[in-house]
């Protein structure tokens, strides 16, 4: 019994020691507060969350949180990376991926960008605006709820510093004033002008001319020296998308690429060149990038891995070179017939117009797939506004109108026929100048793997300048005023004017007429003879 209590007691004292030493202990509680600020919006719009960070000592490097929401109420499109923007203080030293976890669930995580020693600190204040969109059937005075669940803040060694979780309100038209306001108003920081990935920092690439982060579901996704970050639960389940960054390294050795080097940040990335001369021996310089050269033949025996085509060791001329179930290449590589693409088309269009931009599945092979899905980002001035799946395939759209948008087709039993897939119609915003305004297509997967997508945009052609047209100068025209006409006073109805007229008979004779003048004249000679 005396035995049984030293363990008891042991026990008790061990649990004492480590709440002790427990940072919440130890500061009086959580050393750290992450929250979801308060913010409104209206019924068919978006709503910003700002997540933000107080209490912090310069400990915190990094941070995450599972943010839920109503879903049917609210709603969020991936990709993350798209949806939410870091803070202008924090945006040239970090990064923000993760996912929708489940319909109501996203989660989001801020990481440092690249390998820095060392590694900037989050501070106090915002990380980041998360948009959200409100649902059109919302009513004036809705307040949803987003709520942060499994808040991690992390430390530069990765250990988690104590922290506590603050819920926001979204409020919806004229609901109530939110009860906390953003410390500060989030500035977006440009992205960086590009035209080669050489011209971008490590870890992020050439996209659309600007310096953006590849999104990626694996590791071959992304480039030489970089691995595909999922971030959070996808790390273990192989989902994504997750984002391309640079691989950590102490030696060329690590970074198992032949055209990687590993910078003085520790990171590997490609060797960059303007020449040849800047490659090492055995490699030259292509489009900026340092390449294998690879070896010159006379024949094929001189190539134990493919054969030899114009004095280079190539993998195939023809299909029966490669193994089956794969094809020759145009460009003579042997590659999967089950190797699909996607690629977005190009439109053109005055400002102020809709006009309809196709996107294509493709396959060397020509066969079908069963799903195929992509994200569609439209430049400023541009609005996707519909999108329609081609006869014959099913699909779903999320996002419109709007600039981001999820596509999804497929999943029937005829599956998805290589050719156009669907198509979409994108509004040209008024007074837009001329030029070439980009459609990215920053992640495609077909039948859950990740492929390549090609870009597209939409040239917007200027406003023809109206010709003025000289208008005939017209004479008025003189008006004639008709001479004045004598008007007859009619002679009065049965009143005597003094004059004695007697009737005329158009059947009397000139003789009758006369005795009826002479007839006064006799009567009053007649009377004088008397």
């Amino acid at each position: 019994m005396r035995l049984m209590n030293r363990w008891v007691w042991g026990a008790v004292a061990a649990v004492g020691l480590a709440f002790l030493l427990s940072p919440a202990f130890a500061g009086g509680g959580p050393a750290v507060t992450f929250s979801l600020l308060d913010t409104d919006g209206v019924p068919g719009g978006e709503a910003g969350v700002t997540l933000a960070l107080s209490g912090d000592d310069g400990s915190a490097v990094s941070a995450g949180v599972d943010i839920v929401y109503p879903d049917g109420d609210l709603s969020f499109t991936e990709p993350v990376s798209m949806s939410c923007v870091l803070d202008a203080r924090i945006a040239s030293t970090h990064q923000v991926a993760g996912r929708i976890l489940s319909p109501g669930t996203v989660n989001v995580e801020i990481s440092v960008l690249g390998a820095p020693n060392p590694l900037p600190p989050l501070g106090n204040g915002d990380l980041a605006v998360c948009s959200f969109g409100i649902s059109a059937d919302a009513m004036d005075g809705d307040m949803f709820p987003v709520e942060a669940d499994n808040v991690f803040v992390g430390d530069d060694l990765g250990a988690e510093i104590g922290s506590s979780a603050q819920d926001g309100i979204v409020s919806v038209g004229g609901g109530p004033t939110p009860t906390s306001t953003p410390t500060s108003t989030p500035t977006v920081t440009p992205p960086l002008d590009c035209t080669n990935d050489s011209d971008c920092p490590t870890g992020l690439t050439c996209q659309n001319d600007v310096c953006l982060p590849k999104m990626c579901t694996n590791d071959d996704d992304c480039p030489p020296g970089s691995s595909c970050d999922l971030g959070g639960d996808a790390a273990t389940s192989g989902t994504g998308p997750g984002t391309c960054v640079p691989r950590p390294c102490m030696d060329d050795a690590e970074c198992n690429d032949p055209s990687s080097v590993c910078d003085d940040d520790g990171m590997c990335r490609p060797q960059f060149c303007t020449d040849d001369a800047d490659c090492d021996a055995g490699e030259q310089c292509t489009d900026g990038v340092c390449e294998v050269i690879l070896p010159e033949c006379e024949n094929d025996d001189q190539c134990p891995d493919g054969v030899c085509e114009g004095k280079t060791c190539v993998d195939c001329r023809e299909d029966s070179d490669c193994t089956m179930g794969r094809v020759c290449s145009n460009d003579n590589k042997c590659v999967d017939t089950g190797v699909f693409g996607i690629g977005v088309g190009r439109a053109s269009g005055l400002p102020g117009s809709t006009v309809s931009v196709e996107v294509t599945l493709s396959n060397a092979s020509g066969q079908s797939a069963d799903m195929a899905r992509n994200y569609l980002v439209a430049g400023s001035g541009l609005t996707i506004a519909d999108c329609t799946a081609s006869d014959g395939i099913t699909g779903t759209f999320e996002g419109i109108p709007g600039t981001t948008v999820a596509a999804e087709v497929g999943g029937g039993s005829d599956g998805v026929p290589v050719g156009v897939i669907y198509e979409c119609s994108v509004s040209i915003s008024e007074g837009l100048a001329a030029g070439t305004v980009a459609i990215a297509c920053p992640m495609a997967e077909v039948n859950g793997a990740s492929v390549e997508c090609s870009d597209g945009g939409v040239d917007v052609i200027a406003e023809p300048t109206p010709t003025p047209v000289d208008t005939p100068t017209v004479m008025p025209t003189a008006t004639l005023t008709p001479p004045d006409t004598p008007t007859a006073t009619p002679r009065p109805i049965g009143g005597d004017d003094g004059c004695v007229v007697g009737p005329v008979s158009s059947n009397s004779s000139p003789a009758g007429t006369m005795l009826l003048l002479l007839l006064p004249a006799m009567l009053l000679w007649r009377r004088r003879r008397r």
